[in-house]
């Protein structure tokens, strides 16, 4: 589906603007048509209102800077200030020069009549759907600032999530490029030099010092060639996994390894609660939450399985049920899901799950952190040591022929 800006009118004087979901423009017209409004533009949210160029897919806004962006709004709106003044206001401290762009963009967007959520909209790569989708809720419900708070405090919250998964896994990601640059140097740079040393006796060598002779070599001599292959298959895997096959392929894998999986439905599964508690929360439909849900979810093979859980819910089944029903995701979830669905709390609950899932990620964080430090040492340590060994060995022999 695609989103659509649109403008409408009801009567001669009621014009509404806003955005919708629909899988062509025909198709939201008859959406439009049925809530009774007589549509008078309907455009692809990136395409209407500003004169400002879009920005490139490399000019972009942090989740850093759209938790301050919506942080900010939020303070300015609560003060009673109007959304252009406050989009003024805002556009006229940004720092970066990406930043500004973007936020003059949609001040001339709502200067020129569209609704701050459609002016939002028209940005898909700065501002994901989730977050265009609960600004026109507050709007809608008039409670804008309430959720400016609530989107600031989701974003800051991730990024304190993914600021202490980094953190806990930085140290070994550092020792497994450490310990790769050292073994590239010493094979390309260091290991050919010895190589004349042993030239005439080439033929008595043992072994393990024959095949590190002949990785030497080739390395010492097309050391380049291995950087552009090892380049070229990071682009390659990159690319692949940019397609829905190859997405689909790629985070298959990934869940089929222990500790990643663990790691992976633990942060999926935090994500999915905090955002759908979000949505919820804010009074976006069922349908709509679990739609936008599709999208926030990094893993595509899980995202599947969402898409087939709306579908259970959209005939008519619990979610909780459908949750049960996938097999993908955990059974303590399913049964806070369930509770909430029952007990009417389901957005209170959720957010119980966000808060649970997000402290057994760290906890994973860190326990893989602990894991890999020592196997990476060992490892790293086992290859030198190797090379060391079939340098030294028929060193060993030449002493021992001459005793």
């Amino acid at each position: 589906m695609s989103v659509f800006a649109y403008t409408a009118k009801r009567g001669p004087d009621d014009v509404e603007t806003g955005t919708l979901e629909a899988e062509s423009q025909e198709a939201a017209a008859g959406r439009l048509m049925a809530k009774g409004l007589h549509p008078v533009s309907i455009k692809h949210a990136e395409e209407s209102g500003g004169n400002r160029p879009l920005l490139s897919a490399l000019s972009r806004m942090s989740r850093g800077d759209v938790a301050a962006f919506a942080r900010q709004l939020a303070s300015l709106i609560g003060t009673g200030l109007p959304v252009l003044q406050a989009l003024e206001t805002i556009s006229g401290q940004a720092g970066k020069r990406v930043v500004k762009d973007i936020l003059l963009d949609i001040r001339d967007r709502v200067e020129k009549g569209d609704s701050l959520s459609s002016a939002l909209a028209a940005h898909p790569k700065v501002f994901p759907r989730l977050f265009f989708s609960l600004i026109y809720a507050g709007e809608h419900g008039g409670v804008l600032s309430d959720v400016l708070e609530r989107i600031a405090d989701y974003y800051e919250g991730e990024q304190e999530l993914r600021g202490r998964v980094l953190n806990a896994t930085i140290y070994p990601l550092f020792l497994l490029t450490l310990g790769v640059i050292t073994v590239f140097v010493l094979v390309s740079f260091v290991l050919p030099n010895f190589v004349a040393l042993f030239e005439d006796i080439a033929a008595d060598l043992p072994l393990p010092t024959q095949l590190l002779i002949a990785v030497s070599s080739f390395a010492g001599r097309y050391w380049w060639l291995v950087l552009v292959v090892v380049a070229a298959l990071v682009l390659l895997i990159r690319q692949f996994h940019k397609t829905d096959a190859g997405a689909k392929t790629i985070d298959g894998l990934l869940l089929r390894v222990p500790i990643a999986r663990e790691l992976i439905m633990k942060r999926e599964v935090s994500r999915l609660g905090r955002t759908l508690s979000a949505l919820l929360e804010n009074g976006v439909p069922v349908l709509s939450a679990l739609s936008i849900l599709e999208e926030t979810v990094g893993n595509r093979d899980l995202r599947q399985s969402l898409g087939k859980i709306r579908k259970e819910v959209e005939d008519g089944a619990r979610m909780g049920e459908a949750f049960r029903r996938n097999g993908r995701f955990p059974p303590l979830m399913i049964s806070m899901v369930t509770i909430g669905e029952e007990s009417g709390t389901l957005p209170a609950m959720l957010s119980r799950i966000a808060t649970a899932y997000e402290t057994e990620v760290q906890a994973v964080a860190r326990r893989m952190a602990v894991l890999l430090e020592p196997l990476l040492i060992l490892a790293v340590g086992s290859c030198i040591g190797l090379i060391v060994f079939s340098i030294l060995l028929p060193i060993f022999r030449i002493n021992i022929l001459l005793r």
